[in-house]
């Protein structure tokens, strides 16, 4: 595999993994995203309740 680092090709993966830490940089990708926290607007769902009732246009 190709080494976007240091330039060379690697057969190992070990090896690939070292010379990447050793460039100083680092191999993501693996890593599990945290979960996303969708948070409403204040008073949206007030909003929405009087849209719902007709109160509000």
């Amino acid at each position: 595999m190709h080494n976007p680092a240091d330039g060379r090709m690697y057969d190992s993966k070990r090896a690939f993994q070292r010379a990447v830490r050793a460039a100083g940089c680092e191999i993501i990708g693996n890593e599990r995203p945290a979960p996303r926290r969708h948070e409403s607007a204040p008073g949206l769902g007030q909003t929405i309740a009087e849209v719902v009732r007709g109160e509000r246009r």
